[in-house]
């Protein structure tokens, strides 16, 4: 396997674990709790808390992981995959988070020259690209957003 190969597959195999990563913490903001958790006041200050300590600590190991082959991309990815995660989150549900950031992962997996390589696949992009980081915090900082207002979209089932 040559180099390029090697650094290839490294780079798949990181956007699809921080795409993981992303749908776990998104799946990880649904409440077990419901209404009780709403008749409490600080509900928004701890879903940001919640979502930014997740999101710091995946972001720290994935950036550790990478050391040494590009840990700003690996970092810049979770947190991109963690925004979409929660816009999800807040759309359809918790439970059904990772789907958005799977299938862009799908999605940005195709380019393989890197010349073709368009704004909308920012995760295929290298850390040096300002834009394609600004693009991953405006996606962080809206779901984010999203979910400390709102909260995740809960289904609720008639039991009988």
């Amino acid at each position: 396997m040559t180099s390029w190969a090697r650094s290839r597959a490294a780079s798949l195999v990181s956007r699809w674990l921080a795409a993981g990563a992303a749908g776990i913490i998104a799946a990880s903001a649904q409440s077990p709790f419901g209404d009780p958790e709403r008749a409490t006041w600080p509900v928004p200050r701890l879903r940001l808390i919640h979502v930014l300590a997740l999101t710091v600590a995946a972001s720290g190991l994935f950036g550790l992981a990478r050391a040494g082959h590009d840990p700003l991309a690996a970092i810049r990815d979770v947190a991109g995959f963690t925004g979409l995660a929660l816009l999800t989150a807040t759309v359809t549900s918790a439970g059904l988070a990772w789907i958005a950031p799977l299938a862009y992962t799908i999605y940005c997996s195709g380019p393989l020259d890197v010349r073709s390589v368009n704004l909308w696949s920012w995760p295929a992009l290298p850390s040096s690209d300002h834009v394609a980081c600004l693009i991953a915090l405006v996606l962080l900082a809206a779901g984010a957003g999203c979910f400390t207002r709102g909260g995740t979209r809960e289904r609720h089932t008639d039991p009988g």
